[in-house]
């Protein structure tokens, strides 16, 4: 009596009444779904079992029944409506349900959403909250309202609304609402979690610090036992922090007198603000007057810069003439060599070294209006005699040790440092910051050759090795020559001496 139809696939049907005959299909042998007509034989047959015998027979499309090489078929409009309109028992007879119709209301019968009691009351939904549940529509309302783990509820402690899983697991750890146990376990109950830090406030089992700062912590119910055993204690400490309160409170007055003091300094500083800024609006106002006065300083630097190169070819033929002067110098002491006396002869060779080195001297100063000297130099110091009395030193004029080199100048000190007057006298090289000290190796080390000129005879200079090692600002001889020495022999003329740095020898680091 049960057999499947085939117009709708995915359900089995058991008819109340067995099928007439011509609604069967000849070739599945069940109800015709879509019901097609041959035209040859006029039998029955299934849509889908037509086509399919019209692809299995491309090479020759006879009828299955009877045949016929023209086989052919069209819908059978009245079939279907007795196909639709045979009865059938609902597919969850089994389960009890009672409902028997036509096939053509079985699919709303089966299909209804509600929970209301309309539709199969036996047919297996999911729960339309998505909690995975698959039961029968009958015993769907009560599931969600009071067994689905994803309902919609309300928190029993503080009524708020949500998920009922959401409300039980997560919502229940954090509601404020919820009694807990105080974590002392002192034994009152009822104590809300939103109460639970004002209750530890009170809670005679908190362990809680002493006020007067003693080690380690005792519960609150001790606390009057613990300030009767310390009280000696607590007493020291309070003086000890009193003293320390007085000190501080000495401090906060020093303090305030420094920031009045300081405010007095704000205010003038606001004074002096206020005066600069108005003078910078005034010489804003006075640059944008001066655009003018610009280009003629402009002008008047070019030609500064035309007088300068003249200055420098005029430099240029007097270092010639100077060299000439020189050499006649020479020539001069050859002849007096050749002519004058024994009694005339130092002085007169006295004048001709000191001429010579005045020339030289002049020549460097005037090389030093372009730029440094460069080592070897000759340099003079006036007025010994004043300077030993008065224990003053005499600094040279700065010359390079050698083309881009250090920056330094001789130190003298006649009275050496102030001590013994009429001991010896001090040579310092004095080493300063140079425009080459980038490109140059510190400290420096190396070796300066100081000689003290024989004003009369050309060969018998005083000389020693002056050695600088290191990153001070002076090293050198502290006692270089004696004051006998110097008055003895011919080093001091005139009050004058003279000093040459003849060689300087830089040594690696």
């Amino acid at each position: 009596m049960a057999r499947r139809v085939s117009v709708d696939a995915d359900i089995d049907y058991q008819y109340v009444y067995a099928p007439p005959d011509r609604l069967i299909c000849e070739i599945c042998h069940c109800v015709s779904q879509d019901p097609h007509l041959s035209t040859c034989c006029g039998h029955i047959f299934c849509k889908p079992c037509f086509d399919t015998v019209k692809r299995a027979t491309t090479t020759s499309s006879a009828c299955p029944i009877c045949r016929n090489e023209e086989f052919t078929a069209f819908a059978n409009k009245q079939a279907n409506r007795e196909v639709k309109g045979l009865h059938v028992f609902c597919s969850n007879r089994s389960k009890g349900c009672r409902w028997q119709g036509e096939i053509y209301n079985i699919r709303s019968h089966l299909e209804c959403n509600t929970t209301s009691g309309s539709g199969c009351q036996y047919k297996d939904v999911k729960c339309p909250n998505e909690c995975g549940k698959v039961l029968e529509r009958r015993f769907l309302s009560c599931h969600v309202e009071n067994k689905c783990s994803r309902r919609n509820s309300c928190c029993q402690y503080c009524k708020i609304a949500g998920e009922n899983q959401y409300l039980l697991t997560q919502h229940r750890k954090q509601c404020p609402k919820v009694p807990v146990t105080c974590a002392n376990k002192c034994n009152i109950g009822g104590i809300l979690r939103e109460n639970m830090s004002d209750h530890r406030k009170v809670c005679p089992l908190e362990m809680i610090k002493c006020a007067h700062g003693c080690t380690g912590k005792i519960a609150r119910k001790d606390l009057k036992e613990h300030n009767k055993k310390m009280a000696e204690e607590h007493l020291a400490i309070i003086k000890s922090e009193f003293t320390e309160f007085r000190a501080e409170f000495s401090n906060i007055q020093e303090l305030r007198t420094m920031l009045t003091v300081k405010s007095k300094e704000m205010t003038t500083l606001r004074k002096e603000l206020d005066y600069t800024q108005e003078t910078l609006a005034e010489f804003k106002l006075a640059q944008a007057k001066s655009s003018q006065e610009l280009n003629d300083m402009t002008q008047e630097l070019t030609n500064t810069r035309e007088a300068l190169a003249n200055t420098e070819s005029s430099l240029a033929n007097t270092q010639c003439q100077l060299i000439g002067v020189l050499s006649r110098l020479d020539k001069l002491e050859v002849l007096m060599h050749q002519t004058a006396n024994k009694g005339a002869q130092p002085k007169s060779k006295s004048v001709v070294n000191i001429a010579r080195w005045s020339v030289q001297l002049s020549a460097m100063a005037a090389m030093n209006t372009l730029g440094e000297q460069v080592a070897p130099v000759i340099l003079k110091m006036p007025e010994f005699s004043y300077r030993v009395k008065s224990n003053k030193e005499w600094f040279s004029n700065t010359f390079l040790t050698h083309e881009k080199g250090y920056k330094v100048r001789l130190c003298i000190d006649p009275a050496n440092n102030g001590h013994d007057r009429d001991s010896h006298l001090e040579i310092f090289i004095n080493l300063l910051n140079g425009p080459h000290d980038d490109q140059l190796a510190r400290p420096i080390r190396g070796n300066f050759e100081v000689k003290i000129l024989n004003q009369i005879s050309d060969g018998d200079h005083y000389s020693k090795i002056v050695k600088y090692d290191g990153d001070a600002e002076k090293l050198g001889y502290a006692w270089f020559i004696s004051h006998r020495e110097l008055r003895k022999t011919h080093f001091l003329v005139d009050d004058c001496i003279f000093f040459e740095v003849s060689r300087v020898t830089i040594l690696k680091s």
